[in-house]
Formats: structure tokens, C-alpha cells, sequence
């Protein structure tokens, strides 16, 4: 989420090269009073808002059901077209199931705040990718933080092309504190 609010990835690639900030800086944005919207507020989603009060951000969220005042805290439960239309940065922490599929398309793009950023760390089935290119492409969609794909490994080209994507290839549970703490086995990652 804040690699894809900074617009992280284009200084990060151009210092790599040796070219400090790159032809192509663009000034990131701060999260501080950006409303984040939380699609799916379980654990995880809970655990995203959590860290994202320490940056500042105002959490709006949708979920099947609206949670106890005491899980919810602040947040503040809002339908999900109201999710879509008012958020700053969207972040999808919700299951696949065969109404989650394709939950984020061309429609809801257009819905999006101008400047919105969206963030997938959940499953890549979630947001149709080419809906997504064509958004980031035509300058609706600041940004968008991906760990999940649609057709991973496979990464839509349009991806790779778009300066306003930070990538990373399904590591998010990739911490030896996760592994220990869920026992997953390391061939997972072999």
C-alpha cells in the first residue's frame, strides 16, 4: 500500500540502474487523512486497518455483515458502491468465492475516485486485469500494489509495462514470522 501510494516503483527501479530518481519522477502521496477502503474486514482485514491508523488513514469498510463496535473500532461499515466512489486507496483482504470473482472490473473502476490506489494482496481473481491495465493506463487508477495475480505465475503484460504498478510474486505470507507461526512447511516456497 505504500509503495503504490509513494509510486515507489519507478525511483526504486531508476536508482537500481544507477539513475537516482529516473526521468519519470512522480511525486507519491502521503497516506495521512486518506480514506482507505477495506474490502473484507476478517483478521486480515481487521490487522490492515490496524496498521493503517498508525499512518493516519480514516478506515471505511464492507463486509458480509457489519462487525461488533468493539472489533470495529472506528471504522466506519459503508456499502460497497460507497466504498468504491469515496475511498483513496482500496485494499481487497476478502476470499475468492464465485461472488468475490471478478469483484473489481471495468464498472467499478469507473466508479473510483480519481487518484484512487488499489492494493491485492488477497487472490488475483478478485479484479479483472485487463479491466485494471486499461484504468492505470488511462490515468483514473494512480496506482495499484499487487502480490496476487489472475493467472499466476503469469502476469498480464500490461502489468510489467505500467510504471504505476509495485509488484511482488505471491510473497505475503513470505516472513519467517508467518511461516513459524502458521507452520507452514518451507517446500511451500521451494
Amino acid at each position: 500500500m505504500i509503495g503504490a501510494l509513494r509510486s515507489i516503483h519507478g525511483p526504486y527501479s531508476a536508482c537500481r540502474e544507477g539513475k537516482w530518481r529516473g526521468s519519470n519522477f512522480v511525486p507519491g502521496s502521503d497516506p495521512e487523512d486518506k480514506i482507505l477502503g477495506i474490502i473484507g474486514m476478517g483478521g486480515i482485514g481487521q490487522a490492515v486497518a490496524h496498521r493503517a491508523r498508525a499512518f493516519g488513514m480514516k478506515i471505511h469498510y464492507y463486509n458480509r455483515s457489519k462487525l461488533s463496535p468493539e472489533l470495529e473500532k472506528d471504522a466506519k461499515y459503508v456499502s460497497f458502491d460507497e466504498l468504491i466512489s469515496t475511498s483513496d486507496v482500496i485494499s481487497l483482504n476478502c476470499s475468492l468465492t464465485a461472488e468475490t470473482t471478478g469483484l473489481i472490473g471495468k464498472k467499478e473502476f469507473e466508479k473510483m475516485k480519481k487518484g484512487a490506489v488499489i492494493v491485492n494482496t488477497a487472490r488475483g481473481k478478485l479484479i479483472d486485469e485487463a479491466a485494471l491495465v486499461e484504468a492505470l493506463k488511462g490515468g483514473n487508477l494512480k496506482a495499484a500494489g499487487l502480490d496476487v495475480f489472475e493467472n499466476e505465475p503469469e502476469i498480464n503484460k500490461g502489468l510489467y509495462d505500467a510504471p504505476n504498478v509495485f509488484m511482488t510474486p505471491h510473497i505475503g505470507t513470505g516472513t519467517t514470522n508467518t511461516q513459524v507461526r502458521n507452520k507452514f512447511l518451507s517446500s511451500n516456497y521451494d
